[in-house]
């Protein structure tokens, strides 16, 4: 054998096994008839399929591994498991291709959705792709985007969208499925003027009817970038009917090596609506961070003042003009808006509020307004009982609608021990929501503790919440310097944690969430589950 020979023969084997690969890529599964081995024994075959569709469903949020093994072993339930599994779909438009073949994956794995009925079970897309950089500065257009956007017609399911790459073509907002009140595209967007035109992006965005929720996270540095950043969405916000849900993180940068902040003589920077405008009827509004302007005087300049088209503040513009008849969720992350004269008075359909921790002389403002609430809530998260009036005040007016409650200390806790703090809830407060909030869930808490053991007696109350399904607890770690307090945060002593409550806690009681210390940012809990 030449050496020409064999190298056409390995060749011709590698191209052989792509061959083989992606028709079995691209082979359908036709499911066949299931049999019982047993028809004197029940069967999960007997049972009706949406019975069956929620055993999946079930299955894939708990176990995503099971339903592989699922679609790989049994072809009954294969085409079920697989729209179960295509929920919510991640495409990368530039994808390499597989094993040098000229088609890419991502392509291929479009087709093969489309071939195998798959499509319409889309119900979030998530579509990104890497910058590519052509020798002139300019950016090419990620593969098959134009193969992407043909076939979300036949997404009948979709519900969202999360935009990560740096084009948008306009007919991808124009091929959204028919119904716009059941359909949301989200854009997350990190602004940088180089390489990601968001008020082209929002531009393109504009009288969309599809359009029923968006997320703004705005990262700048000059602040004229943010202002042409923000005149771009509030044309969006004042032409797109559907709009439901608004989230706003306009802010400078947060981490780095450079510091980055307003000067003292920063103009307006915000979306600046006059003159009655406002933007459709919101169901949820979520403000990360926002710079509120307010009436500008020459005599006494203020932060984002200079250039404000308003009288009066932003925040009581906003207040008075929006209709907030329809508004369920509420998170003021500033605190600006809800502290505004008659706000609350207006949320008659508020179900859900959060908010962080606010200065000491700022808790009347939001005792008030939660005593000015009309609604009754079935959500609420504060950093401690105090904001909404105390266990007392939580039970008298939320207590037959409300099933979660988080109450948890922030970052700038400096008290020396936890049961020291006006801020941990205590036995007593805990007493009071077991017997007045009898339909609670969830709930969230800091858990102040001795040095030597559990709280027992804490832990006996809590225990006897009625319907309570979820407990997440955040335990006391000790003082800096300090001998740890015992027993420590282990796999062994949480366990021992959970089966003690576990003994004294109605089956509702599910799952226990346990924090060492305050809750970071992105939690890195310790989860227990109660078996059957």
């Amino acid at each position: 054998m030449t050496l020409q020979s064999l190298f056409c023969g390995i060749y011709n084997g590698i191209q052989s096994r792509r061959q083989r690969k992606k028709l079995k890529r691209r082979r359908a599964i036709l499911p066949r008839a299931p049999t019982s081995k047993d028809p004197k024994r029940p069967s999960f075959i007997n049972l009706p399929n949406d019975i069956l569709w929620q055993i999946v469903y079930l299955l894939q949020d708990t176990s995503p591994s099971s339903v592989t093994r699922l679609v790989s072993v049994c072809s009954s339930l294969h085409a079920t498991a697989r729209r179960i599994q295509h929920r919510r779909v991640s495409i990368n438009l530039n994808s390499p291709p597989v094993g040098g073949d000229e088609d890419s994956d991502t392509r291929d794995r479009l087709e093969h959705m489309s071939r195998c009925g798959l499509l319409p079970a889309v119900r979030s897309l998530k579509v990104l792709a890497p910058v590519r950089r052509r020798p002139d500065g300019g950016s090419d257009e990620p593969d098959d985007l134009s193969f992407l956007v043909d076939l979300l017609l036949a997404m009948t399911a979709l519900r969202g969208i999360k935009w990560d790459i740096h084009l948008w073509d306009r007919s991808f907002s124009t091929h959204f499925p028919p119904e716009p009140t059941s359909r949301a595209a989200e854009s997350e967007t990190q602004l940088d003027k180089t390489d990601v035109p968001v008020e082209d992006l929002l531009h393109t965005l504009t009288t969309c009817s599809n359009l029923v929720s968006l997320r703004a996270k705005i990262t700048y540095v000059r602040e004229q970038d943010c202002r042409d950043v923000s005149q771009a969405l509030r044309q969006v916000l004042l032409s797109c009917p559907n709009l439901r849900a608004l989230s706003l993180d306009l802010d400078y940068p947060r981490s780095g090596c450079f510091a980055h902040g307003p000067g003292p003589e920063t103009g307006y920077l915000g979306l600046g609506l006059h003159n009655g405008e406002r933007p459709p009827p919101l169901e949820s509004l979520e403000i990360l961070c926002y710079p509120w302007g307010q009436e500008f005087h020459a005599a006494r300049p203020c932060l984002y003042s200079r250039g404000y088209p308003e009288t009066g503040t932003e925040p009581e513009y906003w207040a008075n003009t929006f209709d907030w008849s329809r508004l369920r969720r509420l998170y003021d992350n500033t605190g600006r808006l809800a502290f505004s004269p008659h706000f609350a008075s207006n949320l008659t359909a508020l179900k859900e509020v959060k908010f962080p921790a606010c200065a000491p002389k700022q808790i009347p403002l939001m005792q008030d307004f939660f005593a000015q609430l009309p609604s009754t809530l079935e959500v609420i998260s504060i950093p401690k009982l105090a904001y909404a009036g105390g266990a007392e005040g939580i039970t008298t007016r939320h207590g037959q609608t409300l099933h979660k409650l988080e109450i948890h200390l922030r970052d700038w806790h400096t008290a020396a021990s936890w049961a020291d703090s006006d801020e941990v809830i205590t036995p007593h407060d805990l007493t009071i929501l077991r017997s007045g909030i009898p339909n609670l869930q969830e709930l969230s808490i800091d858990m102040a503790r001795p040095a030597s053991d559990w709280p027992r007696a804490t832990l006996d109350i809590l225990a006897g919440f009625p319907r309570l399904s979820r407990l997440t607890l955040c335990v006391e770690l000790g003082q800096y310097g300090a001998p740890p307090l015992q027993p420590e945060i282990t796999k062994e002593s949480v366990t021992e944690l959970f089966r003690y409550l576990r003994a004294r806690s109605p089956a509702s009681l599910r799952r226990l969430y346990i924090c060492a210390g305050v809750p970071p940012a992105e939690s890195t809990d310790v989860v227990l589950t109660r078996a059957g």
